[in-house]
């Protein structure tokens, strides 16, 4: 019906112009329009908007806005064309028209207030459709278009609809505000808002010009989605924070919420920031849908992603699906690429997590929220390294990597609540499930001369003088021969360390109760160095728990093994109970 509506108007103002004569000297021929003059000839639009109180009736055609404020209107059937916002051409054209019952205050783009006490003149568009330029943005690089691209947003009716961004530069001075919630007792009036661009300017080369929104001044947000709020669109733009906004889009408590092809870079504290309302339960962020996100930040101290919610109000984060994007934060130092909290049931398919030496992919933080984060899956994504933050009253629960990237040097995860599979197929920290009654190892199947420790600052465990045992459980891919072991004696080459191996059968204390398939002993020997060690039976391949003990004579320190980082393809059990730490030893394995 709109667009029936709007091909009879510009009809109307076809053949008006034929039919009319100059009513007054005001009404305009629009024949006088064409591509070649596209403001009329001399006796056009200068004479219908000439000054405030002029009158026009019929048809007319004015050069921009203000002259459209300056007209008067005679008559009920007045069509107005509009030729630009500042000047012909410029994005900001259309056609109005006359409407005396309107009482609506002028938004400065589709409800225009001339010269009448009453009436209005309206723009001729969808009435969910919406342009920055009719509102005066330039998208030139160098005018605060912040008024005119929050009034386009202000102007859409309570259901919401979409404000188009052509591709150019807006700067902005203010943070630009989607939705007015509060994320707690006042949900936001307006829904279903889209903001779409002609392109964020990353992948592939495109002759299309992007579409960018800069922060010229210090504020909080580049942008701000304020919920409780449903079914808001960000697509197809490049977020700037200039170095002058902390964040680039903060998302408060929202629901069916899509991005897409949308890059944010240079904020000063989080680039994509989510968090979930307070009180009353239910202003939680759930359903939402993030494509081709690229957050990228070489800022120290910086994070990228952080993801929250209200622990205290049960108002979390979850099921929402992140595709193909990029948490990357460059060479900045202490800053995290993600940075989960209060989440649960996340998925991410073909996304980068990326930290350099000084900084970490994914921070997994339980400090305000026991069992939380929870249940995030990452399903062929590539993240450089993992950090887990808990104490004695907050732990995270499981989250799932599946083909965790390993071709780019990525730091396999070593927590025993992140569990997956590598690229190439190797479980990793399955130690606490077992499979067929504990037939079939959940480690990693080992083979060659396999180290049980990473190289990391070294430590000391006297298991002579404490009488303890350290175990390492592997899973042998080959036959078990022999090894090697760097090993403690204290300053002399008294003592003797032992090497027992059983064969691991469901926990450890059933384990070592079991027969003692083959050992070997270090006696008296020199401290300090690597040394060789071959088991006198060869073990097929299978899982076996190897024990390192010690024992010396009275009145001498003692003797025992050195430590280093733990390795993600064992565990090591300190007197039964499992340890952080690595035994600085290898296992021959053929």
């Amino acid at each position: 019906m709109k667009r029936c509506l709007v091909f009879m108007l510009c009809f109307m103002l076809m053949c008006t112009a034929f039919m009319y004569s100059c009513d007054n000297g005001k009404t305009v021929d629009s024949s006088a329009v064409s591509e070649e003059n596209p403001s009329g000839s001399d006796t056009s639009s200068a004479e219908v908007s000439a000054a405030a109180g002029e009158h026009v009736s019929g048809t007319a055609v004015v050069n921009n806005i203000s002259e459209l404020r300056a007209l008067s209107v005679d008559e009920v059937d007045v069509t107005i064309t509009l030729l630009g916002y500042y000047e012909p051409g410029d994005g900001g054209q259309g056609i109005f028209y006359w409407s005396e019952k309107e009482t609506s205050p002028d938004n400065g783009g589709t409800i225009i207030k001339c010269q009448n006490e009453k009436g209005r003149l309206v723009r001729l568009c969808e009435e969910q459709e919406r342009n920055v330029k009719w509102f005066g943005a330039k998208g030139d690089g160098k005018t605060d278009d912040y008024a005119a691209i929050q009034a386009a947003i202000d102007s859409l009716p309570l259901r919401g609809g979409i404000v188009r961004m052509p591709g150019g530069s807006y700067i902005i001075s203010k943070t630009l505000n989607i939705g007015n919630g509060n994320a707690a007792d006042s949900r936001s009036t307006k829904n279903g808002i889209s903001l779409i661009g002609n392109g964020s300017g990353q992948g592939v080369h495109s002759s299309a010009v992007p579409t960018s929104i800069t922060a010229a001044a210090a504020m909080e947000n580049v942008i701000s989605v304020n919920g409780l709020i449903t079914d808001v669109v960000l697509q197809g733009l490049y977020i700037s924070g200039n170095l002058t906004s902390k964040n680039g889009v903060f998302l408060h408590a929202f629901i069916g919420l899509q991005m897409k092809d949308v890059r944010i870079s240079q904020f000063t504290e989080k680039g994509l920031y989510i968090l979930a309302g307070e009180a009353p339960t239910g202003n939680y962020n759930i359903y939402n849908r993030f494509e081709n996100v690229n957050v990228t930040s070489g800022r120290d101290g910086a994070e990228c992603l952080y993801m929250d919610g209200c622990y205290e109000a049960s108002n979390d984060t979850w099921l929402t699906t992140f595709t193909q994007c990029v948490f990357d934060t460059q060479n900045g130092k202490g800053s995290y690429g993600a940075h989960f909290k209060f989440v649960d049931s996340i998925s991410f398919y073909s996304c980068r997590f990326t930290a350099g030496e000084e900084s970490t992919g994914i921070l997994f933080d339980a400090l305000d929220n026991k069992d939380f984060p929870s249940g995030i899956g990452f399903y062929s994504c590539s993240v450089s390294s993992t950090k887990v933050l808990e104490d004695n009253d907050h732990t995270i629960r499981k989250q799932y990597f599946y083909g965790y990237s390993t071709s780019n040097g990525e730091i396999i995860p070593d927590h025993s609540r992140l569990i997956g599979i590598t690229d190439t197929g190797v479980p990793f920290n399955f130690d606490d499930l077992m499979i067929n009654g504990g037939d079939v190892s959940a480690l990693p199947a080992k083979k060659g001369l396999v180290d049980i420790f990473n190289n990391a600052a070294w430590n000391h465990y006297n298991l002579a003088a404490s009488g303890a045992k350290v175990g390492v459980r592997i899973n042998c891919g080959g036959k078990l021969s022999g090894g090697r072991a760097y090993l403690a004696n204290y300053d002399n080459t008294v003592g003797t360390v032992y090497i027992k191996v059983y064969k691991w059968d469901i926990d450890y204390d059933t384990t070592i109760d079991g027969e003692v398939l083959t050992e070997y002993d270090f006696v008296n020997f020199n401290q300090n160095c690597w040394l060789n060690f071959e088991f006198p039976d060869k073990l097929d391949p299978g899982e076996y728990l190897v024990v390192f003990s010690a024992t010396t004579s009275a009145g001498d320190y003692g003797a025992g093994i050195w430590a280093q980082a733990k390795t993600n393809s064992v565990v090591t059990y300190y007197n039964g109970v499992e340890a952080d730490f690595g035994v600085a030893a290898s296992l021959d394995i053929k």
